[in-house]
Parts: structure tokens; C-alpha cells; sequence
């Protein structure tokens, strides 16, 4: 599919599912418009290796530069702090990260954090037995990094210390980490990326399944250290990627990729996705979601 010669406009959740081949070209125009819009300043990144670690991509700096470039409208980190081990620095990353986050660290999810002196904290783990990993060239390339620096600025709009990252559908979480990494992989060519946003591997869910998948309802108390995803992580753990990026796509197409990384700010207000959902696209989730659904079933069989 060619890329539009001329801008499409606004269009309701309603248009886009009567005409799911507008889609796309609204994706690859509001990308197209948010890095264009770009701030000149990006935040500054600090990369610590452990003792017994090494960096694994040269382009850790561009996938950093080009991922706070596309969701630039959010408020960014003035200083982001990777720690990588790629070894055996894992009580050494641990250690690092308590120490930065000081008493805003939560024992129980240790890996992106809001620092007290308002740094956002990555630890970036690259485990060197995972063959198919270190085979993969989305590593040395950045794209993986730009993934987990959508994950970095989503913790960061939650603020310090905050798990109410569980209170965001799962969908929505890796879904737009996915929407990153693939335009950063394709952002020297969009119309590549545009002619390959190919959601046939959605095709073996029915109608009444995307339905069910993306029903959603926030439980704040979880009993037995179950997690709020309770939906979604009873099905292959993939499937939070493959739905979830085309979720997230639809969200783009109405509101552009800043609105993927508002939700989370938006949320911290709310803690009622619903609301949240409400305040940013216009109506809430539970009224969008079977329009989702129909559009993701639709495009499953262009």
C-alpha cells in the first residue's frame, strides 16, 4: 500500500471500522507527523556497563534518540540510566538500580523505575546462552532497544515507584513497545514498513475471541500474587504481542503514537482505564473495544 499524497484528516473510531483500509496511511501520517514535530533537545543518556559486561550494539544512543523523537509530546526523562549486563552482572545491576532508586524502589519489579532525582532507570539484561537472541539482528541494530525504551517511558510517566503499570492492559504495554521497534526498524523506509504491517497472523482468532481477549477490568487487589492481567496470561504469552500491536496501530491511527505513552500519565490520575481510554480517544474502552476487535478481525483478512 503507498504511502497518502495528501493528508487524510480526523476520523472517528466509527470510520476507521466501516474502512479499515484507512488504517495504515493514518498510522505512517501521524508517525510521519509527531517526529516532524519533534523537540530539538533529547533527553541525556547514560549507559553503565557491569564489571563483567559488555555493550552488544553500537546503536543504543540512535534507538534512544529516535524513540523519545516519535513520543516526544510526553514529558521525557531529563537523564536516562541503562545498566547493562549481558553476564553475570545481575546482583551487580540489582545492587545499581536499589541504589538509584533509594527508598522509591519496589522489591518486586526491578527493571524501570522513576528515580527520586527524576532520572528514568533501565536495566538491560542480554543473556549471552540465548543463542537465538545474540543471532538476532534486531539486537545490534537498536531495535530492541527502542522496544525497551518505550517500556523505560511508560514507567517514567507512572512516577516514583509505581506498579500501577498492571492497571494498563498488557495489549497495550508490549503492543506499543512493538509499534516502536517497527518503525524504528523501517523509519529509513516507510513505505516498506507500511506495506508490511500484515496482520494475517491474527486470522486463526475469531470475532468472538478478540472480543473476549480484550475485554478488560482493572482488579487492584490481586489475591496470591496473581497478576491483573489474569486475562491475557492465560493464553500464549506471544499473543499480548502479535493482538496487542495491531490494538495499538488503531490507536496511533486516531490519535498518534503520543497518545500510546499519555495513556500511562493519564492513568496515574484516573486508575480506571476506562477513563483513561475516555480522556484520550473520546469514548471509553468498554465502548471502543468491539470496534477494535471488528477492525483487527477485518484487517486479519484483507
Amino acid at each position: 500500500m503507498a504511502a497518502p499524497t495528501k493528508k487524510i484528516g480526523n476520523k472517528p473510531l466509527q470510520d476507521l471500522t466501516k474502512n479499515v483500509n484507512l488504517i495504515y496511511p493514518l498510522v505512517l501520517q501521524r508517525t510521519k507527523d509527531a517526529v516532524s514535530s519533534a523537540k530539538k533537545v533529547t533527553p541525556k543518556l547514560t549507559i553503565i556497563t557491569g564489571p563483567d559486561s559488555k555493550i552488544y550494539s553500537k546503536n543504543i544512543d540512535k534507538a534512544f534518540n529516535v524513540t523519545m523523537q516519535v513520543f516526544n509530546k510526553n514529558e521525557l526523562p531529563p537523564k536516562a540510566i541503562i545498566l547493562v549486563t549481558t553476564g553475570n552482572d545481575e546482583n551487580w545491576a540489582k545492587e545499581r538500580y536499589l541504589e538509584l532508586m533509594g527508598d522509591r524502589a519496589d522489591l518486586n519489579y526491578i527493571g524501570y523505575g522513576h528515580s527520586p532525582n527524576g532520572s528514568a532507570v533501565q536495566i538491560k539484561r542480554i543473556d549471552p546462552s540465548n543463542e537465538a537472541l545474540l543471532r538476532d539482528p534486531n539486537v545490534p541494530s537498536g531495535a530492541t532497544d527502542a522496544h525497551g525504551f518505550t517500556h523505560l517511558l511508560q514507567w517514567y510517566q507512572l512516577g516514583f515507584g509505581n506498579i500501577n503499570h498492571l492497571g494498563i492492559p498488557r495489549w497495550i504495554l508490549e503492543g506499543s513497545a512493538d509499534f516502536m521497534q517497527g518503525y524504528y526498524m523501517n523509519r529509513e523506509n516507510l513505505n516498506n514498513w507500511i506495506s508490511n504491517m500484515n496482520a494475517k497472523n491474527l486470522k486463526k482468532h475469531k470475532l468472538k475471541f478478540l472480543n473476549s481477549y480484550l475485554e478488560y477490568e482493572y482488579i487492584k487487589e490481586v489475591p496470591g500474587g496473581e497478576s491483573s492481567w489474569q486475562i491475557t496470561n492465560q493464553y500464549p504469552d506471544e499473543w499480548a504481542y502479535e493482538i496487542g500491536y495491531f490494538v495499538c496501530l488503531v490507536l496511533v491511527a486516531l490519535k498518534g503514537p503520543n497518545s500510546l505513552i499519555q495513556i500511562y500519565r493519564d492513568f496515574v490520575e484516573t486508575e480506571d482505564f476506562d477513563r483513561t481510554f475516555e480522556n484520550i480517544y473520546g469514548m471509553p474502552w468498554s465502548e471502543a473495544k468491539p470496534h477494535v476487535a471488528q477492525i483487527l478481525y477485518k484487517l486479519a483478512r484483507k
